[in-house]
């Protein structure tokens, strides 16, 4: 049930900050109800489990840039709508930030990759080590898609614009 509008659950149920406990009604009679925790639990209960592919309906074709957590949503929900999905990752992983950015502590990789795993049973097709540029500078305009949805993550690190930012053992959060 949490799948037909998360594609992420045990993430979320890793990395979410939980603001919705802060305003949750039950704090009026005890204490906010834990949902963090809750989906987490229920999430990890069908880690592993495997999805039944969904057949293909519709002729046309999607590109997604970018494997994630924007990139694999999209993927997530075109294919479930009967779309043919590809996707394409610069890197040899998938997953953008979900497998490159959040520390093994707050997410073990193995949890990120069931997910994806579970997107990519569905039918999506992921491409990863496929820089876009280079992939459709080759063919251009013949891709073989309708639509590209260019969901390229956050790759480099700005410098904070306050005062103090170039200072000896400041540093930005993406390289550390």
């Amino acid at each position: 049930m949490i799948r037909q509008t998360n594609p992420f659950p045990s993430v979320c149920g890793r990395v979410c900050h939980h603001p919705c406990e802060d305003v949750c009604n039950r704090a009026l009679v005890d204490k906010p109800i834990a949902i963090q925790w809750l989906k987490r639990m229920v999430a990890d209960l069908g880690i592993g489990e495997k999805p039944i592919p969904i057949s293909r309906t519709k002729k046309e074709r999607v590109a997604v840039i970018g494997s994630g957590p924007a990139g694999l949503t999209a993927a997530y929900d075109l294919v479930r709508m009967g779309y043919g999905v590809r996707v394409y990752e610069a890197l040899p992983v998938p997953g953008g930030m979900l497998t490159a950015g959040i520390p093994e502590m707050n997410l073990p990789k193995e949890i990120a990759m069931a997910e994806i795993d579970y997107i990519k049973g569905l039918g999506v097709d992921i491409r990863t080590n496929s820089a876009w540029a280079v992939i459709f500078h080759r063919r251009p305009l013949d891709w073989g898609v309708k639509a590209i949805l260019i969901a390229v993550g956050k790759q480099k690190e700005r410098g904070a614009a306050d005062t103090g930012a170039d200072l000896d053992n400041v540093f930005l959060a993406l390289p550390f």
